[in-house]
């Protein structure tokens, strides 16, 4: 049960940089959009303990947890910001790709080490070899984004491969017959 809801979280994941960017391309400002995204969060998590009667923690409970326990709500805002700047001009493949394995590097340390809760996991070959193969994964998928992104530049130009393409301050391809280009 618990890996099909992994899964399902994993799916989940992969949709919401997509749904907060149009959040945030829709009503002006990424800020915006996390500000909606976290609300909608927020009111589902209430509902959802007013529903199965959760309650609130007791003083002492709360007092007791360790500072580090407090960072969950940055970190989730600092990665729905982020993934609502980054994962539409990425690319939902693109982005992931540097997510994951900065994620499982990350945990690798926070396994090993018993840190911030976990219970002590040791750094083994094969582990180092999985994460080595995804990192491997995401330079193979970084080259061929990029690699597709000046196929694209040089089909709107009409280039024959020989054409540099323009690029954005960003680093985008610039599509010629786009109406709304920056420039």
């Amino acid at each position: 049960m618990l890996v099909l809801l992994s899964i399902l979280a994993g799916c989940a994941l992969a949709a919401q940089p997509g749904a907060n960017g149009t959040l945030a391309k829709v009503l002006g400002h990424p800020l915006r959009g996390a500000v909606v995204s976290f609300t909608i969060g927020w009111v589902v998590l209430l509902g959802l303990a007013i529903f199965l009667q959760v309650g609130w923690p007791r003083w002492q409970q709360v007092r007791s947890v360790p500072w580090w326990g407090w960072t969950g709500g940055f970190f989730g805002a600092w990665m729905v910001t982020v993934s609502l700047l980054a994962g539409p001009k990425m690319g939902a493949t693109l982005f992931f790709a540097f997510v994951v394995s900065s994620q499982l590097v990350i945990a690798l340390l926070l396994d090993h080490y018993g840190w911030m809760g976990y219970q002590p996991i040791p750094v083994t070959s094969g582990r180092l070899l999985g994460i080595g193969l995804l990192i491997a994964g995401l330079i193979t998928v970084h080259l061929s984004t990029n690699r597709s992104r000046v196929d694209r530049v040089q089909a709107v130009q009409g280039g024959s491969g020989n054409v540099e393409p323009s690029l954005s301050r960003d680093g985008e391809p610039i599509d010629r017959m786009d109406p709304s280009r920056e420039e």
